[in-house]
């Protein structure tokens, strides 16, 4: 039995014409910042302690 790679195919360009729709806002982003596209889209993943104890509804101490 054979598998069949399903998520890539070279002859759909739909994937890539499809990215600057997706990242609009990243791009949008970086260009306001001057940033680059991948410090900008890690900015998601920034952890916060705050941030996290504001949104359970708890209370944390921040240690620096």
């Amino acid at each position: 039995m054979q598998a069949r790679e399903v998520t890539w195919d070279a002859a759909d360009p739909w994937p890539f014409i499809g990215m600057p729709y997706t990242a609009w806002n990243i791009i949008a982003l970086a260009s306001r910042k001057r940033m680059t596209f991948g410090e900008v889209a890690m900015l998601d993943f920034a952890w916060s302690a705050a941030e996290q104890s504001r949104v359970a509804g708890a209370s944390a101490e921040v240690v620096e």
